[in-house]
């Protein structure tokens, strides 16, 4: 038999039990709250890729627009469009009072989703090709304020045109503010630029995003995977480096640009900026893969 003292040890007294209890009715209390914030991001996100899947003819592009940037019919068109907004809003990179910058805007395959989300935050769509930044004005600006889009010049058009690596662009996202964006991203659009174009984006990108702020963009990089790829399939035989790190093949709306993983840093380091996460992406058969292109979480630099 126990002796008193053992069983004063034994068992908490109603202190204990107390905080316990506390303890124990606030970790379920979080949880039902996290449940709830789950539930009310899954209905936000439903009714929206309900409202693309819905839309009518007449609130979309043309076919011809939407080949150019890469759909070949409207189910493509949408079904990327909502699969690329719920990845973003599922990463909590979206919020109804972010602060977007669309680097690659087109005619508007993402801002259609996003201006329907935002009502504190600001969306910036920005492109080289003024038909699709002209459609988006016309389409989505006039009808929700908080929306702009402008059309950046290249001085070097080579998705459109020969590319002359004489010309040398310095793009610049001048309309909007320093230190506001929450998030910046570009799907498969550095995927066609140069070395320099990238890091010309990738320094106004460091520029425009709060401390916080996250850049997130796909593209390819180069590496074994790719290189095992193509060894095994003879695919890219027409692939150069043209300078340490980076690769270029093909012409015009086919133009490909591949870096090494070590170019990628360099070039993301001369704009203050870092690769907080990055995942691989099935375009070269790599392993494990969820995307189709390589994908970047990107964060300024921090300072140790």
């Amino acid at each position: 038999m126990q002796q008193p003292s053992e069983l004063s040890d034994a068992c908490p007294d109603h202190n204990d039990r107390t905080d316990l209890e506390q303890m124990t009715s606030s970790f379920i209390s979080s949880q039902k709250t996290l449940e709830q914030q789950v539930a009310d991001r899954a209905g936000i996100a439903k009714a929206i890729n309900e409202q693309c899947w819905a839309f009518t003819e007449d609130q979309l592009p043309s076919l011809r627009m939407m080949n150019i940037i890469g759909s070949h019919d409207v189910a493509h068109f949408k079904r990327n469009m909502t699969q690329v907004f719920s990845e973003l809003y599922w990463r909590g990179l979206l919020s109804t009072s972010s602060n977007v910058v669309d680097i690659g805007c087109g005619c508007g395959r993402l801002a259609l989703p996003i201006s329907r989300l935002l009502k504190e935050g600001r969306y910036y769509g920005v492109d080289v090709w003024s038909e699709g930044v002209d459609w988006c004005k016309a389409k989505i600006e006039s009808e929700y304020q908080n929306c702009s889009f402008y059309t950046i010049k290249a001085e070097n058009n080579y998705y459109f045109e020969e590319r002359a690596p004489s010309l040398h662009n310095d793009f610049k996202l001048e309309f909007c503010p320093t230190n506001t964006a929450d998030l910046a991203f570009a799907i498969s659009v550095f995927s066609h630029l140069t070395r320099s174009d990238c890091v010309a984006y990738f320094k106004e990108v460091s520029r425009v995003l709060k401390p916080k702020g996250i850049l997130y963009l796909t593209g390819f990089v180069i590496d074994r995977f790719f290189k095992d790829y193509q060894s095994r399939t003879e695919s890219f035989g027409s692939l150069r480096e043209e300078e340490p790190g980076c690769f270029y093949a093909f012409r015009g709306q086919d133009f490909f640009a591949g870096y090494t993983k070590r170019t990628w840093n360099a070039m993301l380091s001369e704009a203050g900026l870092e690769i907080l996460s990055y995942e691989l992406g099935s375009w070269a058969e790599k392993p494990g893969a969820r995307p189709y292109q390589d994908t970047f979480v990107i964060g300024k630099a921090a300072s140790l």
